[in-house]
Order: C-alpha cells, then structure tokens, then sequence
C-alpha cells in the first residue's frame, strides 16, 4: 500500500511541477511578444530565425511569416556577415555592434545581446536588437544638441528656415538682455 501512496504523490508533484512550467512559459510568451524591443529566438546551428516578436517585425518591415524561418543573413548588412556568423556560432561573446538591413535595404547600426538557452534539447538564442542610430538621435534632441535637426519648410519664409521672418538663423536666438533678464523661457 505505501507504494501507491508513494508512486501518486510523485506523479501529483510532477503534475503540478509541469503546470508551473508551463504557466512560467506562458508569461515569458507573453512578454516576447508584447516587448517593445526587437527579439529574435534564433537556431545558432542553421542560422534560422523561428520565432520575432512584433516589435523586430515592425523594425525589419518584413512580415512575420517572411521573417521567420528565414536566414539570419536576411536581416544583415555583408559587411557585417563574418563577425555576425561568429556571433550566432558562439564563438563571440558579448553585444555585437553591427549593421543590419530592412526589407527596403536601409541600414541602420544596431547592438545585439544575446542569451543562449535550450528548448527540448536544441540550442537556441534569444537575440534583443538595440536600434543604434535611434538612440544617437534621441540622445541628441534630449541634450539640446539638435543644431542639425531644424524644421525646413520652403513656404514659410524667403531663406527656407521656418519661423525666421529675416531668414537668418541668428535672428531667432534670444539676446543675451532677453536671457539675463529672464523675459524668454530656455529648454533645460
């Protein structure tokens, strides 16, 4: 009798075990799919794509079903092909700076971290892409240093620059009396 106490109470805490993986399994599901970051799950064997989540989908403006089950070269510029195939191999470890490519054959410069896991026993990498050239501009608009990115509308004024009225740039910026005596609000 104290054997088939024992065999049901192993198999009920197994029961219960495989629920709360697979509980755990759906909450990280959900939170691949629902990341704003760009993530790939990626076979660093045959350097596939199997699963993106709609944030990559969006940034790559492949479809899903385009994107996944295709090569990682897809989504890569080739001149960053070698460093990128070590990466995925493993024998890279670390962000990997590099440039990839959109549908529309744009480049932009991205880092990627990556985890490596296994899933029923093949080996699997969770790639998170960092959009590079979207951090530098908004760095630059946060810190004020946007001299580069200026509103140009041809219709506004003479020169090209709207809101100048003398179509000089210099014209637009406050006197230092204006400063000093605080009648003009400055950005931080």
């Amino acid at each position: 009798m104290r054997g088939v106490v024992f065999v049901i109470h192993v198999t009920t805490l197994l029961v219960a075990e495989r629920r709360a993986l697979l509980a755990q399994q759906r909450v990280y599901q959900q939170v691949f799919e629902h990341s704003p970051i760009p993530m790939m799950v990626v076979d660093p064997v045959r350097d596939r794509i199997l699963e993106a989540n709609g944030a990559a989908v969006d940034c790559y403006g492949w479809a899903s079903e385009e994107l996944v089950g295709s090569h990682v070269r897809k989504i890569i510029a080739p001149e960053s092909y070698t460093p990128a195939d070590q990466f995925w191999a493993g024998a890279k470890d670390g962000p990997l700076p590099t440039v990839h490519r959109r549908r529309d054959g744009t480049r932009f410069s991205v880092r990627i971290s990556s985890a490596a896991y296994y899933e029923e026993g093949e080996a699997r990498r969770l790639a998170m892409v960092e959009n590079v050239d979207a951090l530098v501009r908004q760095n630059a608009l946060r810190s004020g240093k946007n001299c580069c990115v200026r509103s140009y509308d041809r219709t506004t004024s003479a020169r090209g620059w709207a809101g100048l009225s003398t179509g000089s740039p210099s014209s637009a910026l406050p006197s230092s009396r204006q400063r000093r005596s605080g009648s003009i609000r400055t950005a931080p």
